[in-house]
């Protein structure tokens, strides 16, 4: 099915987001992975348009002149920028070792937006050499990823390495999914049967 051009500022992702709910059965774990970073990738570009630096006034903000949807993204920006990490995304899933634990405080001992964590990971999947990410196994299974984070550009300092399973890959993506699809269809009033005709198969 189409992508429409009154759509196609969401209905990629509101596709990748029904592909992370149903990964390959074979590659469950990498299947994830690569729809994660695509949400991720997509979806922190998109809204970071004129990024929030938090030492200057967020809301004195220009938007593109040939940009009529940086009202909608920009929100869904700010609403990152004013909330923690469990604030925004939620706890995530109970893991063995390392996995799903996450810093959430920076040097100074203050909450880490969800939006510094949100491009802190895109950062890593998609900046310099890529295998800065590195697969965590446990015997002879694949059962998620592990991602250098530090604080982006002009935030508060602060780093760590967390290792993400599959349900909390799923569990960011589809926040975001949820989110960006969402927003976009309040503004744009998407009727639901747009919805379901962009879910078809292509």
């Amino acid at each position: 099915m189409e992508i429409r051009d009154e759509h196609y500022e969401w209905a990629a992702i509101h596709r990748f987001g029904k592909m992370l709910n149903s990964p390959h059965p074979t590659f469950k774990t990498t299947h994830t992975y690569s729809t994660f970073t695509a949400i991720l990738c997509w979806t922190t570009q998109r809204i970071r348009t004129c990024p929030i630096r938090p030492d200057k006034d967020i809301y004195a903000r220009v938007p593109p002149e040939d940009d009529p949807n940086f009202e909608v993204f920009d929100a869904i920006q700010i609403a990152l920028h004013n909330e923690c990490i469990e604030g925004f995304f939620g706890k995530l899933p109970k893991a063995t070792g390392n996995l799903n634990t996450l810093t959430l405080e920076d040097d100074e001992g203050n909450p880490i937006s969800a939006l510094a964590f949100l491009v802190s990971l895109r950062n890593a999947v998609a900046h310099g050499d890529g295998r800065s990410v590195k697969p965590v196994n446990r015997p002879k299974q694949l059962v998620g990823f592990e991602f250098p984070l530090s604080n982006p550009r002009g935030f508060p300092a602060w780093s760590s390495v967390t290792q993400l399973n599959r349900s909390a890959q799923v569990q960011i993506a589809g926040k975001m999914v949820d989110v960006f699809c969402e927003r976009f269809r309040e503004q744009h009033t998407a009727s639901e049967s747009d919805l379901a005709t962009i879910g078809e198969s292509e």
